[in-house]
């Protein structure tokens, strides 16, 4: 046979095999350098979170981590049920309860920057409807940021004058407790309060002229990308524990009357994108001056708080409500941050998952899971907060 016919024959073999070849050898090469540059930190932080649902017996959850500015690993574990038949998915909601109080901080120092706003205004010089008599018309921006503005935490509380639904009213939500005489004069002290913060709203809203939730979303949601960030987030609901160790299903319900102070939600990734822009600075020219100093103020700042590592800055908040825990976390030197969201009340540890999850990226807390009785912080039961910041 003549080499031209050989060649004729076995002409599309060759021609397959030159095509096949390279292809192969760009396929091995692309798995073999996505096995070498997948973060191996991946494994470990399911690792650690694994381990703490099955410690803290956490049904379901999802967190978030930021490094270096950019967010690298948001994922969902468990589930929203007993049966585990509902997955918590990364486009699950949940509420961020407390930490709407740094949103609603950021809004704030926004309107400051803007000279819409001052520290030193007191809440009477934008708020009509808030009582301009007695020791409440001594209350400042700077008090409202830092808690020591005296209004109560949940008591002589008339829930029923909020009225508005899916459409949030800054005065109906001040009127919940405007009629409730302050726990002390402004300034002289502090005390953790959500209603606050709840004026700190009102105030924003007022001073702008912008509806309050427009603002947020204007300056905070949109900027950062938050496109389920929303002041209407649905329940899924939770789990609580009594100190018979038996856990019930909850659900919290509505949280529009307390928007500014505690009842902002979203997925985790916009929790994550959240805690990225303040890390990265895209909401203030002057972030950090959220967390500027405050003495003597149980280390509570301007709508953040404050603690440290190892001599590195780290500010923080948490929330809660009576399904669900929420955690923020972030050194804004290293900008190296974790976000938690934990659909159980106070039987679980928000801060304790999140460290545990830092320590995987070196921030280690060296927090004991041996010194922890995970069951409540009911006085009968033990205390779940050994080693991790507790403010809610």
């Amino acid at each position: 046979m003549k080499k031209s016919a050989i060649y004729s024959r076995f002409r599309p073999i060759i021609i397959l095999i030159f095509l096949v070849i390279p292809v192969l050898v760009l396929i091995s090469f692309s798995v073999k350098n996505k096995s070498e540059t997948t973060p191996p930190f991946l494994t470990s932080v399911d690792k650690v979170v694994e381990e703490q649902m099955a410690k803290q017996e956490i049904y379901g959850c999802a967190v978030g981590v930021v490094e270096n500015g950019k967010i690298v690993h948001v994922k969902a574990y468990g589930h929203h049920d007993r049966l585990r038949t509902k997955p918590i998915t990364v486009n699950t909601i949940f509420r961020w309860a407390s930490i709407s109080k740094p949103v609603t901080a950021v809004a704030a120092f926004k309107a400051i920057e803007t000279n819409k706003l001052a520290l030193t205004d007191k809440v009477t010089k934008h708020v009509s409807y808030w009582p301009n008599t007695g020791n409440k018309k001594d209350i400042t921006v700077a008090h409202m940021l830092n808690n020591r503005s005296g209004v109560n935490q949940y008591t002589n509380v008339k829930e029923s004058n909020y009225k508005s639904k899916n459409n949030f009213n800054a005065k109906e939500c001040v009127d919940v407790f405007s009629a409730a005489a302050l726990d002390f004069n402004p300034g002289s002290q502090y005390k953790y309060t959500t209603f606050g913060f709840n004026l700190l709203g009102a105030t924003v809203e007022e001073a702008t002229n912008i509806p309050y939730e427009k603002y947020v979303k204007d300056n905070i949601a949109d900027k950062a990308g938050m496109t389920s960030f929303t002041a209407y987030p649905s329940d899924p609901g939770g789990f609580n524990k009594d100190c018979n160790a038996n856990i019930a299903t909850k659900t919290e319900g509505s949280v529009e009357w307390k928007l500014p102070g505690g009842g902002w939600g979203s997925n985790i990734n916009d929790l994550a994108k959240f805690m990225q822009g303040l890390i990265n600075g895209t909401f203030l020219d002057n972030t950090a001056a959220l967390w500027q100093s405050v003495p003597n103020n149980n280390n509570y700042a301007f709508g953040m708080m404050r603690s440290s590592l190892n001599s590195e800055f780290y500010a923080w908040h948490n929330g809660a409500h009576d399904d669900l825990r929420s955690y923020m976390g972030f050194f804004p030197g290293s900008k190296f941050g974790v976000v938690v969201m934990i659909n159980a009340d106070d039987y679980v540890s928000e801060g304790r998952l999140a460290k545990k999850i830092q320590a995987v990226f070196g921030k280690d807390w060296g927090i004991d899971d041996l010194a922890v009785n995970y069951c409540g912080t009911n006085l009968k039961c033990g205390d779940n907060t050994i080693g991790v910041e507790k403010n809610e």
